[in-house]
């Protein structure tokens, strides 16, 4: 399509005409070799318990990997406004570090050692989650916020965010032209400047229940990503998914576990003969579900087609969105 072959020439791409090609049957060796070999690992577990579809959309959420989910269910994804579930991003360091952190702290591992364990989770899982520039995002910026929990220091969110732009910057100078390097950084911002005043006008007070200060919190962060990330979408692709937000917050209550799940398989699935299918079987339900919100409320009129928007366009789209989300709140 037009947006990709524009990405394509950004970044300086050529085409090769190939005559034939063979297998080598050659594989890498060194840390790249071990990366590949837990990946692989992951992959079978996240296959084994589960019907096919179902493991393909796992294979998505974990890992990254989208080549074995069928078109239909990817356009379903694209419309209704679920497609970043299908990309490793910071959504899935942050659920890594939740669930191993009280998992490391039951096993009785002091603070210290599980900190470095976490950073040694988070250093492994974005290359074996393809490090793409989102996740390379996502990693820097939970690395951050890992190292100042270890130095007693305060966290701050701009300055993991400028810190992951220098990193991801200094790896490719042109990762910037990447579309999910931007929606990732638009995002992240979009969450910092947002998501607490709309958790605020959602209900958030002192002496709210647990379960309202969840649902809360989750519909100020898929409201403030979702209005943050509209324009960029809007440009690139001509479309607005009229959707997004309401089917981002029906899929709410089963992200959290099917990637939870997805990743415990994924991590079991490293020891020989681990009985790893009752979790796929778990998290291939709830990615079913998920599944079942995209096909219903990816329709063909879930898009809103505004043709090919122009810079100014797209900054009155922000400033509308911005308004809209002022005045609600």
């Amino acid at each position: 399509p037009p947006w990709q072959r524009d990405w394509l020439a950004g970044q300086g791409a050529v085409r090769l005409i190939l005559g034939d090609v063979e297998p080598t049957g050659g594989r890498r060796g060194g840390l790249p070799g071990a990366l590949d070999a837990v990946r692989e690992r992951a992959e079978r577990a996240l296959e084994s318990g589960t019907g096919a579809p179902a493991a393909a959309l796992l294979r998505g959420f974990v890992l990254g990997q989208d080549d074995l989910i069928a078109d239909a269910v990817r356009d379903d994804f694209r419309r209704s406004g679920l497609a970043h579930l299908l990309a490793v991003s910071g959504q899935n360091v942050a659920l890594l570090t939740v669930l191993a952190a009280p998992i490391l702290a039951l096993a009785g591992i002091p603070l210290r050692a599980r900190l470095v364990i976490l950073l040694a989770l988070i250093a492994v899982y974005v290359p074996v989650a393809g490090a793409g520039p989102s996740i390379q995002r996502a990693g820097v910026m939970g690395a951050a916020g890992v190292l100042a929990l270890a130095a007693g220091r305060p966290s701050s969110r701009w300055h993991a965010l400028g810190l992951a732009a220098a990193a991801t910057l200094g790896l490719d100078p042109r990762a910037s032209a990447d579309i999910g390097w931007q929606l990732s950084f638009a995002a992240v911002a979009g969450i910092g400047l947002l998501a607490r005043p709309l958790a605020r006008a959602l209900g958030v007070v002192r002496g709210a229940g647990p379960l309202r200060r969840a649902l809360a919190e989750g519909a100020a962060l898929t409201l403030a990503a979702t209005a943050a990330t509209a324009p960029l979408i809007a440009l690139h692709f001509g479309v607005v998914a009229v959707a997004a937000v309401p089917a981002n917050l029906l899929v709410l209550p089963a992200v959290a576990p099917a990637m939870w799940l997805g990743m415990l398989a994924g991590a079991f699935g490293q020891i020989p003969g681990a009985p790893v299918e009752p979790l796929s079987w778990l998290g291939g339900l709830c990615a079913g579900y998920i599944a079942w919100v995209a096909r219903v409320l990816g329709g063909r009129g879930a898009e809103l087609d505004v043709g090919e928007p122009g810079p100014a366009l797209v900054l009155a789209y922000a400033l509308v969105l911005g308004l809209a989300l002022a005045l609600a709140a």
